[in-house]
């Protein structure tokens, strides 16, 4: 079960895009262990946004992640192990590095 239904959630995004014209977004699929199928919609949303607006980038994360075997990227269901979070640093930092 989610916290935040999809279509509360895209609306944020879209509010923060609106209020900062001009300012890049990034956002990033989010992975669960063994299995990120509950957060497919979000994904898929976040995904979606990304191909309407030359604002938003989007990264597929958990699907890069998911590329590792799960005991290397996660200590459980979805806290990250240090391999984990320096993954996610690197594949948040290719975007960033090419704003500059």
């Amino acid at each position: 079960r989610v916290a935040v239904p999809v279509e509360h959630a895209k609306e944020n995004l879209l509010s923060i895009a609106k209020n900062y014209p001009g300012v890049p977004l990034i956002v990033a699929s989010e992975g669960l262990s063994p299995d990120p199928g509950p957060l497919a919609g979000y994904n898929q949303m976040m995904e979606q946004l990304a191909a309407q607006s030359s604002q938003i980038t989007y990264i597929p994360i958990a699907e890069r992640l998911h590329r590792y075997p799960s005991s290397d990227i996660y200590l459980d269901d979805c806290h990250l192990t240090q391999l984990g979070h320096r993954k996610v640093a690197e594949y948040f930092s290719e975007p960033i590095l090419e704003l500059e």
